[in-house]
């Protein structure tokens, strides 16, 4: 490289921008395992080549690799299997596999699958709080209900028990019934029934409904 400037510079910016990069792991040379590892995590092609006899990383054995001799034979052949694999190189591929990407690629699986957990999780106690809702109301009446909707108003429980509107309304809410703070609203037999076993007795838990 003839341009002036930080020559580690320059390499990692060819690295990181360029289409496509081969690398020769003959040797092992840290500083080219090191740039190996910079492309990877560009998620772009790159090519590898080593001589018969190199011991591969087990990090990148199953990686793609071009094995060549370095004599006369071997050159020629070196130069065909490159050529083959540069042609069948898709530039316009997005990402390509490589054990960085892969890495990534999971853990970016995992932190979503969790994500939609927690969404599906907060799903199912909206849909569980809306259900109880919808049961509630089969147990209450609302003071625009008619007599022939059956049950009992509040302002009779409430003489029946010598209870106040509010202290009823306050207990049937605890036990999980929507009632209003309505004289004249009316409470299901469940309702009733849950009352006289708290504040009834065998004597005064008749009321016609």
């Amino acid at each position: 490289m003839a341009k002036p400037g930080s020559i580690t510079k320059q390499i990692l910016e060819c690295i990181l921008n360029h289409d496509l990069v081969v690398a020769n792991l003959t040797e092992l040379n840290p500083n080219v395992m090191y740039e190996l590892a910079v492309r990877h995590s560009t998620a772009k092609p790159v090519i590898t080549i080593a001589e018969f006899g190199t011991k591969l990383p087990f990090d990148i054995t199953t990686e793609r690799t071009i094995f060549y001799s370095n004599d006369m034979r071997g050159v020629p052949k070196l130069q065909k299997e490159l050529r083959s694999s540069i042609t069948s190189v898709d530039f316009e591929q997005p990402e390509y596999d490589n054990p960085i990407y892969r890495a990534q690629r999971d853990f970016k699986f995992k932190e979503a699958t969790t994500e939609g957990k927690d969404a599906y999780i907060i799903e199912q106690l909206d849909e569980i709080k809306n259900m109880q809702q919808y049961i509630n109301s089969f147990f209450i009446s609302r003071s625009n209900y008619n007599v022939n909707n059956g049950g009992i108003r509040l302002i009779k429980v409430s003489k029946k028990f010598n209870l106040g509107i509010n202290a009823l309304v306050e207990f049937l809410i605890k036990n999980g019934y929507n009632v209003e703070a309505n004289p004249n609203a009316k409470i299901s037999q469940a309702a009733y029934k849950l009352i006289i076993e708290n504040f009834g007795t065998k004597n005064n838990d008749s009321v016609d409904f």
